[in-house]
This record gives C-alpha cells, structure tokens and sequence, in this order.
C-alpha cells in the first residue's frame, strides 16, 4: 500500500514532525505495514525521502533490514527501512512526538542531541539480513540493564532472536 503523505499531515504528529524537516506534502511514502506510523525521519541517500517508524508492530516481516530502538517499557520502534539515518536521528524524531523521553545520561557529551547511545534504558536494534533476527548496533553500550531490556522485547516478539553483537 502506498499512502500519501499529506493524509497523515491532518491528524498525526509525526507527520507534523516530518513537515518540520520540509518534506513536501504531497511527498509518497513507502508502507506495507498495516499500522500507522508513530513518526518519520529523513533519508538523505535516498533523495531525502523519509522513512516511516512504527510502535510495536504485529508482523516484523514486513520490515527489510533496518534500524530499531526498544525502550525499558518493552516497546520497539521499528523503522520500515535502512538508510542514511542512524539511532540517533530515529530518537529524536520519537522524543520529538513525544513516544520517548531520553534524557542526558551521566552528562556525557556527544553530538546526539539525547545521547540515546549512553542510556541504558534502550537498547539500539539492527535486524538481520536473514530477517528472523536482531542483534545490538555496533553503537550499542552492553550495561546493567540489558538482560533485562532484551527480555522484554524478546517476548514481545518470540519468534525472533534478538542477541548482543558478538554474542550467539
């Protein structure tokens, strides 16, 4: 299904946010997913389209290798592609509509407006190109709350695998 921009624009906030980085209204985005979207960011590799990201979707099939965030509430924020974005932009766009808070975590700075890379209450997610499976960005800082954090999306999601990288 491909749906038009402009039609989220009326009632949905990342849509609104998605204005905000001045993509066209009448700009098409790519969905398959039965969902509506939560929020989008920019892809610049791809004639800075914006990719649309999804809360807790029912099927993960749907998804080709791409980024994705899941938070210390077992939700996982799924973006419908890879691309030029990274976790970072992704977050932003989340706190922006208001699905996530990320805070400065022990002050760190880092050209990450959240510092979403530093809080151990997210993990950062890449799915496998074999699609049955996630593993931890390479950005992804393993921490005391990770077992924990991939539990809950593990049972969200059973039938996927979701592990540390490096850690079969």
């Amino acid at each position: 299904m491909i749906t038009k921009f402009k039609d989220y624009i009326k009632e949905d906030v990342g849509a609104k946010y998605a204005q905000t980085l001045g993509v066209p209204n009448d700009e098409f985005v790519y969905t398959e997913v039965e969902e509506k979207p939560v929020c989008f960011v920019r892809d610049s590799q791809f004639n800075d389209d914006v990719v649309a990201i999804y809360k807790n979707p029912k099927d993960l099939s749907k998804f080709q290798y791409s980024r994705a965030i899941s938070d210390h509430f077992g939700n996982f924020f799924v973006a419908q592609r890879d691309g030029s974005f990274n976790h970072g932009n992704m977050s932003n766009a989340l706190i922006y509509v208001g699905e996530i808070i990320c805070e400065r975590y022990k002050g760190e700075e880092t050209d990450d407006e959240n510092n979403i890379y530093n809080n151990p209450l997210f993990v950062l997610w890449r799915k496998s190109k074999n699609g049955k499976s996630f593993r931890t960005s390479f950005s992804y800082n393993e921490n005391e709350y990770s077992d924990k954090l991939i539990k809950l999306v593990q049972k969200r999601y059973p039938d996927y695998k979701f592990y540390i990288y490096g850690v079969k």
